[in-house]
């Protein structure tokens, strides 16, 4: 089975790229990641061997706006390739489900 490496990094980088200047509430400041996380609960701070299939879960300080988490501006990659995900937003939680 295809092993996540480097997915930490992705997650934040792309979470970064759209929610700081997209999901900003009244007084502007951005969101920040609380914690990336897969469906088993095992955090992806650093973490390798992760099983492709594994939903990836992260939580914001605030709540996410789901008009703004669409396959164009949330992707999911594992080894520099794009991952075909759903994206679902519940509240301040965001998942990608491969």
């Amino acid at each position: 089975m295809k092993k996540f490496n480097l997915i930490l990094a992705i997650i934040l980088v792309t979470m970064v790229a759209l929610f700081l200047e997209s999901c900003k509430d009244d007084d502007n400041k951005p969101l920040s990641v609380v914690s990336v996380t897969t469906d088993s609960g095992v955090a992806l701070d650093g973490a390798s061997d992760i099983p492709l299939n594994s939903s990836v879960i992260v939580t914001f300080d605030k709540d996410i706006e789901a008009s703004t988490a669409t396959s164009s501006s949330v992707t999911l990659k594992a080894n520099d390739v794009d991952v075909p995900s759903t994206i679902t937003v519940s509240g301040n939680t965001l998942t990608l489900k491969p």
